[in-house]
This record gives C-alpha cells, structure tokens and sequence, in this order.
C-alpha cells in the first residue's frame, strides 16, 4: 500500500460473483471476443475502441465486439465470462474497478496509460496499457494478445492475482489495519 505524507491509500473494492471462466482455448476458437463494459460517454474511449476494431477488420480479423454499457453488479459475472479481452482505454478513470473486475476473471485488460489503474498494473505483465486517444496502439494491442494466446492467458492469470488484492474483503482488511494502527492496537 503507497504511503506518502503519512497517508495510506485504500482502493476501491468490487465483488467477484463467480470467478469461473472459459476461455477461448477451451472453446476451440481463437481470442475473438471483445467486452466493454462503462457508460457511452467520450472519456470511456469508445471511439478510439471502433476505430481499432475497424482497422483490425480492414486486415481481416474477425472479431466479436460488445459494448453493454454499465451493468448491474449481479449481471456482470455472465458478461466477463464470455468475453476474451477486456478493452477501455478511458483517459479519465481514478481508479476502474471494470478493470480489477475483468482481471479476477483473468481476461487480459487494454486500459490507458497515465490513469488511475495505471498505477496499480504492470503493462505487459498484468494488462496492456496504451497512450491516451490513441485507435493505432489499441489496435495493436488487441492484435497482440488475439496473435499470442498465451501471452493473453499470461497477462490474464496474473491479472486475476493482482485483481484478489483488491476486493472488498481485501479493502476491510486494509481499513481495519489502519485504524489499529492510529488507535494503537485497541
């Protein structure tokens, strides 16, 4: 936990309703599809998303695209179950808890450089971080990981490692421990 000035930052927490997933290997297919989940607004990236999706079709990929908008907590289990990747290079989140929820499902994650989940992730090791407004780069970073399986299914395992220290559980743990710590132990 960053610490600096004598303050201690908790993230925000999410809940996994059932971390089970398939996985593109395990159907048979390639990593075809592709999930955004946040609300239709310009900083979620959407476009930048289209025109990657459009550049990576010119080329012949064949890929399956959904944008649901926000979805009920209870919903979003089924959704990141059936998707590959994760993309939404928002160039304004604080944090993205989208982003630590695919994770826990290990599904590789495509975020924005210099933004809050940036903070916490490693580009190549557990997500894929791409400059903000940039279609060129989440192209490419989407035709990585769909070009290299098992670099996707690396990313995503160690994305669902990352993604189990922040649920709420995790975040309690961290608020309790800091409130031991100012009120000496009591």
């Amino acid at each position: 936990m960053p610490e600096a000035s004598g303050f201690q930052v908790v993230h925000n927490g999410f809940r996994v309703h059932d971390p089970n997933t398939t996985r593109a290997a395990e159907r048979g297919g390639e990593l075809t599809r592709i999930l955004t989940v946040g609300s239709l607004i310009p900083r979620k990236a959407h476009r930048y998303i289209l025109e990657a999706l459009a550049e990576l079709k010119s080329r012949g990929k064949q890929l399956d695209y959904r944008f649901v908008g926000p979805v009920p907590p209870e919903n979003l289990g089924a959704e990141y179950r059936a998707c590959d990747l994760f993309v939404m290079p928002s160039w304004d989140e604080a944090f993205g808890v989208v982003y630590m929820e695919a994770m826990a499902y290990g599904k590789p994650v495509i975020a924005c450089r210099g933004e809050g989940i940036a903070e916490i992730v490693e580009d190549g090791k557990n997500a894929v971080l791409v400059p903000p407004k940039d279609s060129e780069a989440v192209a490419e970073a989407i035709n990585s990981l769909i070009e290299n399986p098992d670099m996707a299914r690396r990313i995503g395992d160690a994305g669902r490692q990352l993604a189990s220290q922040f649920t709420w559980r995790r975040n309690a743990e961290q608020v309790l421990s800091i409130y031991r710590e100012v009120t000496g132990g009591t």
